[in-house]
């Protein structure tokens, strides 16, 4: 181990415990140690900011490889430092408009397939299935997520959980039907949950939670879940 090495850990042993004086009481020992935590932190930053941003990013490409391409970054990086200048800090703003369209631009169409196209992908699944040389087909298979069957049971559940949650519409005759295949289908989601009981067997804990929103009203909702052992049971 080297004499460098050493001298370091001992100075980075004993500033930890200048700082660690603090637990005390204010002294000079702390502030020595959080000056010089902050100053190297500081110029570490910049040094290692102006090696990798203006060196290897900037310089290095358009003056060695001839990437005159990067001069427009550079310029729009350029326009948004006149923020700082008052007389000139109008034109920061066309620097600004373009980095806020282009992210936008970037960014609401991965959001848009990342967070909404993908979670209704199996809900808007074809009913049918057009394989070429057999024709329309009706696929029965329950293993396959992609089958006929499977697709006309989600539709059944997502239409029968959105209508439970539709209010304006008093939960009666056919719609009680509906409403409570929609809240039983609600048992593969999270439950909103109003009280906590407690059930115990010979052997171990049963937990359960019961859930009574809107209890007394026209939608009752009468949804249990029950911990068994190392299962969820929802009823």
């Amino acid at each position: 181990m080297s004499f460098e090495l050493i001298i370091g850990a001992w100075v980075a042993t004993g500033l930890t415990l200048f700082i660690f004086t603090f637990l005390y009481k204010d002294n000079p020992l702390f502030k020595l140690a959080e000056n010089l935590y902050v100053g190297v932190s500081v110029g570490y930053t910049i040094v290692k900011t102006y090696d990798t941003v203006i060196v290897h990013l900037v310089w290095k490409p358009i003056v060695e490889n001839g990437e005159w391409a990067l001069l427009i970054p550079v310029a729009i990086g350029m326009l948004m430092l006149t923020r700082y200048v008052p007389k000139a800090a109008w034109i920061s703003r066309y620097a600004f408009a373009f980095i806020v369209g282009v992210g936008s631009g970037l960014a609401i169409p991965r959001t848009i397939s990342s967070f909404i196209l993908k979670q209704i992908e199996d809900t808007v699944r074809p009913l049918l299935t057009l394989i070429p040389g057999e024709g329309v087909t009706f696929t029965w298979n329950l293993l396959n997520p992609a089958s006929s069957l499977n697709t006309i049971i989600i539709l059944i559940g997502v239409s029968s959980v959105l209508f439970y949650f539709f209010f304006s519409v008093e939960h009666t005759g056919p719609g009680k039907v509906v409403a409570r295949t929609g809240i039983r289908r609600c048992r593969f989601g999270p439950a909103r949950c109003c009280h906590r009981h407690r059930y115990r067997t010979a052997s171990r804990y049963r937990w359960g939670l019961a859930c009574c929103c809107s209890r007394g009203g026209p939608w009752p909702c009468r949804l249990r879940l029950v911990y068994a052992g190392d299962r969820w049971f929802l009823g």
